[in-house]
């Protein structure tokens, strides 16, 4: 993935990653990105996460488990962890994460 800027202007090669709507009754939120000149969604069960500070427009990371569902967002993420992340410095947390691959990599092919 090469250099892109994000919706607030933001360097990095990790999409900027928001949160456009939230319905509790059904403990559902979808997630939106762009990649390019596409506008992708992805559907969060939040039921495992609630209750959560829900901010609209706000950027969000989720951890959770992807299962197939019938509707006009084939799948979902059935969420264990749903963070507002706006403040932090997305690039850092980009580059941590990418250590943190590097070292348990290295460590599997020690053993």
């Amino acid at each position: 993935m090469g250099s892109k800027q994000g919706r607030n202007g933001r360097g990095g090669s990790s999409p900027d990653i928001w949160l456009v709507r939230y319905d509790s009754d059904s403990s559902e939120a979808i997630l939106s990105s762009l990649h390019g000149a596409v506008q992708c969604q992805v559907l969060v069960c939040t039921s495992f996460v609630e209750p959560f500070h829900v901010c609209i427009g706000a950027h969000y990371i989720v951890l959770g488990e992807i299962e197939k569902k019938e509707g006009p967002i084939p799948v979902q993420v059935r969420a264990r962890v749903l963070t507002c992340v706006d403040g932090i410095n997305l690039s850092l947390l980009e580059h941590a994460v990418q250590e943190q691959r590097k070292y348990f990599s290295h460590r599997e092919v020690r053993k």
